[in-house]
């Protein structure tokens, strides 16, 4: 909407020219009133009758769920459709396991590598020992099989390493 005079978009204008002659609003102002004031009484911004289009229901903010309420897509309290049950957290060395792994591939071969073969073979039977409970047994199994790799390429190393002199 505009604030040109005898724009027929204006509420309450009709497209007629103001009644002094002028052309334009009285005081300068759209429909003679001040700036920012309300139109129809009732404080500016307030819901008229019935209620604004948009405005929230019940005194709520816009898309606000009530509290207690589950987030979309949370499973509901017995539910048939609930998700897989998750284990309670990762074993505490999963991540140092496979790091150790890692760095035997990379670089430290058998300082590494043998740890990791150790530590990951102890945490993968407390891992099945527990029935589900510990979980982190991919990045556990990951750090085992890098550690394998990496102590194999290096005893590899050194034996042709040794062989040429």
């Amino acid at each position: 909407m505009t604030n040109y005079p005898n724009d027929p978009n204006q509420p309450g204008n009709g497209g007629e020219p103001p009644s002094d002659g002028s052309g334009y609003p009285q005081n300068g102002n759209p429909q003679g009133g001040q700036y920012g004031a309300p139109q129809q009484g009732g404080q500016y911004g307030a819901p008229q009758q019935g209620g604004q289009y948009g405005a929230p229901q019940q005194g709520g903010q816009y898309g606000a769920q009530p509290y207690g309420s589950p987030q979309y897509g949370a499973p509901q309290p017995g539910s048939p459709y609930g998700g897989a049950p998750q284990p309670a957290g990762e074993h505490s060395k999963s991540t140092l396991i496979l790091v150790l792994g890692i760095l035997s591939l990379v670089c430290c071969g058998l300082f590494t590598g043998i740890p990791a073969i150790i530590l990951g073979r102890q945490a993968m039977q407390e891992i099945d020992s527990s029935g589900g409970a510990v979980g982190g047994r991919g990045k556990v199994k990951a750090g085992f099989i890098c550690g394998i790799i990496g102590t194999v390429w290096t005893i590899i190393y050194a034996i042709v390493r040794l062989a040429t002199h």
